[in-house]
């Protein structure tokens, strides 16, 4: 019987989702033991799967939040928190002795303590996170005086080298931490160590050659269905004769309850379903929802999806071969928008620059482009021809050999 923990943040809902449904597959395969430890609103994924729960503390969303959108580049840690998250993960680790972790990359200090223990660490991991993802885009949050260094475009011969400067700045308390407990280093990796397994929750359609290297593998999306009812309104809805939106900020949105969505649509031209956690107090007669549903359900009868170009929701769009309008908040929102547009599905919308006259161009612009519904299409077609991302992905994690645990 092999020990699994499950490592996540706990804080957002796909990337806790993805870890839950990936152990769900290994426990249907039999002869795995299987925990999981994390903190925040989302182990609840994980405690109605029936596994148990360990609550331990981790990197706060505040944090990593306040680091993605207010900085060029994400500082998430500092020397003495990465000394202090340590200490937790090594006493976890210590005293719940798995032969496997399976983390997301909110976690990576606890992949610096499985190498120490001999630990056999899975990381689940998105396309921006990897190392051999470059950012050839200008992000919002760069900074206006380097306009003028930097014209529109320069960046792009020399991306590689700015991220990889940038990736070293960031995890520099990591990769110090990595190097105090006497491991080998790799400069790439975030960690400072490389996990022995990485699973890549994308599609090789939206973000291309992150495989070049033995230990990463790529599992296709994963479509994480949301728990919440198919609305009532659906059928009134599906027989509206007005073309179909669905608007959805995700669990890293910033715009889910603001007037910007009222002030573009409420002329009622459109029919709007609304998913948000805190309903509107006057919707318009146009908007159907206000609430939490079935996002999916929905989105099979929507022309246009609007959303903030979380890694959920991207795939969600594409599975349904629905064009998008993502409005992008930080990094890694950007990376997929910038993917999305490159496939020609998307046109994004920066949240510093999106007002209600540009998002409705944007929508007006989107919701007839028959180029984008095409590309939609055929994107879909494709990615329905994937194997099921779970299955594959505990298929990888019960063929790659384990190492024995190793007690200090």
């Amino acid at each position: 019987m092999k020990k699994v923990l499950g490592l996540v943040q706990g804080e957002y809902s796909s990337h806790t989702a993805k870890i839950v449904e990936i152990c769900k597959a290994l426990r249907n395969l039999g002869n795995y033991e299987i925990e999981f430890s994390g903190n925040g609103q989302f182990m609840s994924l994980a405690e109605s799967a029936g596994f148990p729960i360990i609550q331990t503390k981790t990197l706060t969303k505040e944090r990593i939040n306040r680091a993605l959108e207010k900085s060029l580049t994400p500082h998430f840690y500092s020397d003495e928190l990465v000394e202090e998250l340590y200490k937790v993960e090594h006493t976890l680790l210590q005293k719940q002795k798995p032969d496997i972790i399976i983390r997301d990359h909110f976690r990576e200090i606890a992949g610096i303590s499985a190498k120490v223990h001999g630990i056999y660490d899975v990381t689940v991991q998105q396309g921006p996170a990897n190392h051999n993802y470059h950012f050839v885009f200008r992000p919002e949050t760069f900074p206006k005086w380097a306009d003028k260094v930097f014209p529109e475009g320069s960046l792009i011969p020399i991306a590689r080298g700015i991220e990889f400067f940038v990736r070293r700045s960031t995890s520099k308390p990591l990769h110090k931490k990595a190097k105090s407990l006497g491991l080998k280093l790799e400069r790439k990796w975030p960690e400072g160590v490389s996990p022995d397994l990485v699973l890549l929750t994308e599609s090789p359609l939206l973000y291309p050659n992150l495989d070049i290297e033995n230990n990463i593998k790529y599992l296709g999306p994963m479509i994480i269905e949301n728990d919440s009812s198919i609305p009532d309104w659906i059928n009134e809805f599906t027989v509206d004769n007005r073309r179909k939106i669905i608007v959805t900020a995700g669990t890293t949105g910033i715009h889910d309850n603001s007037l910007l969505f009222t002030e573009s649509l409420s002329d009622g031209r459109y029919a709007v379903a609304f998913y948000t956690n805190t309903s509107l107090p006057n919707p318009p007669k146009n908007f159907y929802g206000n609430s939490q549903f079935n996002i999916s359900a929905v989105l099979s009868q929507a022309d246009l999806f609007i959303t903030h170009g979380g890694i959920g929701s991207t795939y969600r769009g594409l599975w349904n071969g629905t064009p998008m309008i993502p409005i992008h908040n930080h990094l890694e929102q950007h990376a997929n928008t910038f993917q999305l547009e490159k496939l020609g599905v998307a046109k994004g919308i920066g949240h510093l620059s999106v007002n209600p006259q540009k998002l409705r161009q944007t929508i007006d612009d989107v919701i007839s482009s028959i180029s984008m519904k095409q590309n939609s299409e055929r994107v879909r077609q494709e990615l329905h021809t994937w194997p099921v991302a779970t299955l594959l992905a505990a298929d990888y994690i019960k063929s790659y050999g384990f190492k024995e645990y190793i007690y200090p």
